[in-house]
């Protein structure tokens, strides 16, 4: 907004009043968020498998189902831990 008529910059009441700074660092902290942990604990939730074939049927007769939240929790600790890894000894 700082081109605009009235704007002398762009922390001004008149022009919103955003403290842009902390603005892009919350982006910044968000784009690595979404990428390392949102995103592949969706992808892990839905291919996780409950234990439980076909619905409700099993190969074993005394199967108890999984829980898909747990499975995927396991699969995202092993993601930061190799990510981790990487980024500390690359």
């Amino acid at each position: 907004n700082e081109g605009y008529a009235g704007c002398a910059g762009y922390d001004t009441n008149l022009c919103g009043g955003i403290n842009m700074e902390l603005f892009w660092q919350i982006i910044y902290y968000a784009i690595p968020f979404w990428v390392f942990v949102l995103i592949p604990f969706s992808t892990f939730y839905y291919e996780a498998d409950d234990g439980m074939l076909m619905a409700g049927t099993s190969v074993s007769p005394n199967a108890t189902p999984k829980s898909k939240v747990m499975e995927a929790l396991r699969y995202q600790l092993m993601l930061i831990v190799i990510v981790s890894l990487m980024f500390a000894l690359g």
